[in-house]
């Protein structure tokens, strides 16, 4: 789906920065909303998809309104194992040693005063 001038929308309520921040839920109102569009006949499928933390959840939820294809129930716990053995996992180095670049953005903030900060 092209990003420019996509033939549907490609975001119920914009997300993070377009909903009124972190602490929001933003997330919740997303599902609600996708929920409500499935149920009026907008759509089969909806897949929405919600960090949290500092960007180090990610959470993935497909919904329809239709009941699987091949007849089996949806499972009412989580399929995937409490934790992941079967993949093998790079070292954590305690100690940083070497040459590193440290990359950071800043926000201009316009307070009342017009005074300008940088957080």
């Amino acid at each position: 789906m092209p990003i420019v001038n996509p033939p549907k929308p490609i975001t119920l309520l914009g997300g993070l920065t377009s909903f009124g921040g972190a602490g929001n839920n933003y997330s919740m109102h997303a599902i609600t909303e996708m929920t409500r569009r499935l149920r009026n006949g907008n759509g089969q499928t909806g897949l929405i998809l919600a960090n949290g933390g500092v960007a180090t959840y990610q959470h993935v939820i497909c919904l329809s309104y239709k009941p699987r294809r091949d007849g089996h129930p949806y499972p009412d716990c989580n399929p995937l194992p409490e934790y992941v053995t079967d993949v093998q996992v790079p070292a954590i180095e305690e100690k940083a040693d070497g040459i590193a670049t440290i990359e950071a953005s800043y926000t201009p903030v316009t307070l009342r005063s017009r005074r300008h900060w940088l957080t």
